[in-house]
């Protein structure tokens, strides 16, 4: 998944997530927060906000 993730990040120009320690809690950029949501309205408004999880935080490991 980490690939995808740096091949996407590569393709947009920008990184999507700000990087942790193995382990630790990682963060969108507000960069990746933006296709975050763009990608939700795309899907008509499913994923994680839809069911009021925090979808800032991602957990490496």
């Amino acid at each position: 998944m980490t690939t995808q993730i740096t091949r996407v990040e590569s393709d947009l120009g920008q990184p999507l997530l700000k990087r942790a320690e193995r382990g630790r809690v990682m963060q969108l950029t507000s960069f990746g927060e933006r296709v975050a949501d763009a990608a939700r309205e795309a899907l008509g408004g499913k994923g994680p906000t839809a069911r009021g999880e925090a979808p800032t935080q991602l957990r490496d490991g």
